[in-house]
């Protein structure tokens, strides 16, 4: 009996050895396929967009959530009653096929929605886009105006992407200083600088820093801890205190634990694509603007109305709450929100004195908080979870109602 369980047990080390020695070679061998198989979001990977010369990405048509044109419909209408643009948020990262804004709001109103969000994109990509989008001959387009990183992205388009060279700045003065700006350091580099990270290993709990050797060393732990998250995020309801646990070990995040409320912050990331400090924020400020300009002009031409959905940041949603139950937040968090609040005041007196129809989403998503329904994850994710999606789909409908 003692030499089978021991056979069996030198089977079972051996068989463990041999998947190990597999895993090693193919992390090795193939590091950016293994890097995928375990990524996080499998929406925004390689296996969702592909390269594309006007867009810079695009959705891939492959993806089995995505219709002929590559956007996430269940298929392609011969025309539609509304057409939204968007990017991840419109889209709908991180929540299943039937939660995103569009798809409820073809549920409340009966009417054929079109969704052309993806994430990565801004106004800028949202204007290159209208032919494509009018040829559904749509009564009504809404667009998502979203301060988290469209300001950021609409400079890239611009300035990286070489589309809308038009709304370049013609300022001698402004150009002067993206130029220094850049040659210090390009936005491209800086932005992911200010992304979440984890802590150097020796500065973890001791607990952490025996998982992270394993996980470093041990490609088969890695798996089995991704398998462990998979699960967890499809089967198990979120955990406040295994999320707290688990951005312990991070920097660049704020975690806010208030009595109704919590959840983790990133105020780092969001400042760098809304401090108005810089020029090259600015500059995409103003041309995320006049994209959403155009873009109402081309819709009144065709005979479309357009309305405009100013969507903030996870950040600025909480701001009450931070301020009441987190002594108003890091230095870095206030600034974020100070610079967030002056892009939101800025935008609605160009809105109102170019005469485009716009509704501002965050009271409605401050008030879902204060409710106890937050509209955003516990995690650092800043996308709207499906209740957020409620709330816009909502108000979307109403906005649009006799349009």
């Amino acid at each position: 009996m003692r030499t089978k369980l021991v056979g069996r047990l030198v089977l079972i080390l051996f068989g463990v050895g041999v998947v190990e020695v597999g895993l090693q070679a193919f992390s090795r061998l193939l590091p950016t396929v293994y890097g995928h198989a375990l990524g996080g979001d499998s929406h925004f990977n390689a296996r969702v967009a592909v390269p594309d010369d006007q867009l810079g990405h695009r959705p891939t048509t492959r993806h089995p959530e995505h219709d002929a044109n590559g956007f996430r419909n269940p298929s392609v209408p011969a025309s539609a009653d509304i057409v939204t643009m968007g990017d991840s948020q419109t889209y709908g990262a991180q929540v299943s096929p039937a939660d995103p804004w569009p798809r409820r709001l073809a549920e409340k109103t009966g009417k054929v929605v079109y969704n052309m969000g993806f994430g990565g994109w801004c106004p800028g990509q949202y204007l290159l886009l209208m032919p494509q989008a009018l040829k559904f001959k749509p009564k009504v387009i809404v667009t998502e105006f979203y301060s988290g990183n469209d300001l950021y992205d609409c400079f890239s388009v611009a300035y990286y992407n070489g589309q809308l060279s038009e709304f370049r700045t013609q300022s001698e003065a402004d150009q002067r200083e993206i130029r220094e700006m850049e040659a210090r350091q390009t936005l491209k580099q800086y932005v992911p600088t200010t992304y979440l990270k984890k802590k150097p290993i020796e500065e973890r709990p001791f607990l952490h820093r025996i998982q992270a050797r394993i996980d470093d060393h041990v490609r088969l732990a890695h798996v089995l801890e991704r398998l462990r998250e998979l699960y967890r995020e499809r089967y198990s309801p979120p955990d406040w205190d295994d999320i707290k646990d688990e951005y312990s070990d991070y920097v660049r995040c704020d975690i806010f634990e208030g009595p109704t409320a919590k959840t983790v912050l990133t105020p780092y990331s969001r400042l760098a694509g809304a401090d108005l400090g810089d020029a090259r924020i600015r500059e995409g400020f103003r041309i995320a603007l006049a994209s959403l300009k155009r873009m109402d002009e081309m819709a009144r031409a065709a005979g479309a109305s357009h309305v405009i959905f100013l969507l903030p940041t996870k950040e600025l949603v909480f701001k009450e709450e931070v301020n009441r139950h987190g002594g108003g937040g890091t230095e870095v968090y206030r600034r974020q929100v100070a610079n967030e609040e002056e892009i939101w005041r800025q935008s609605r007196a160009y809105l109102e004195g170019n005469k485009l129809r716009y509704f501002d989403s965050l009271p409605l998503l401050q008030k879902a908080l204060a409710e106890g329904n937050p509209p955003f994850p516990m995690s650092e994710d800043g996308h709207l979870n499906p209740g957020g999606h409620r709330v816009i789909a909502d108000a979307v409908a109403s906005q649009i109602m006799g349009l």
